[in-house]
């Protein structure tokens, strides 16, 4: 990927998949060949990951009403698949990663993802 494509990365948002257990984003980005898609991926902080941060796209808002972290509950995404983030319910559609292109200190990455 050209360096020039990472720039253009201002804000991570909004996010439209959380994949249980890792709780990464997602940020779908477009379609490429045979139906696979592109998303930013969001890894989430170390603290974010302990403290099980659902709710926030970027960082822990601590005043985000749809965090588990700030309600003092375990996340409800608790089985390793891909999560609507707006309504916080099971996707209908399933997506198995096939590429990760990453930057060196950076939390974010751009995946190719196919549908299962």
């Amino acid at each position: 990927m050209a360096d020039g494509e990472w720039m253009k990365l201002k804000n991570f948002g909004p996010a439209d998949y959380i994949e249980g257990q890792t709780l990464k984003r997602y940020m779908m980005i477009g379609t490429a060949v045979n139906g696979q898609q592109y998303a930013w991926c969001r890894e989430p902080t170390d603290y974010m990951l302990e403290n099980q941060c659902d709710g926030c796209e970027r960082v822990h808002r601590p005043h985000n009403t749809r965090c588990s972290m700030t309600l003092g509950n375990p996340s409800p995404f608790v089985k390793p698949v891909f999560y609507s983030f707006s309504n916080r319910t099971e996707s209908a559609v399933q997506f198995a990663v096939m590429d990760i292109e990453t930057r060196r200190h950076s939390l974010v990455s751009r995946v190719l993802l196919a549908r299962k």
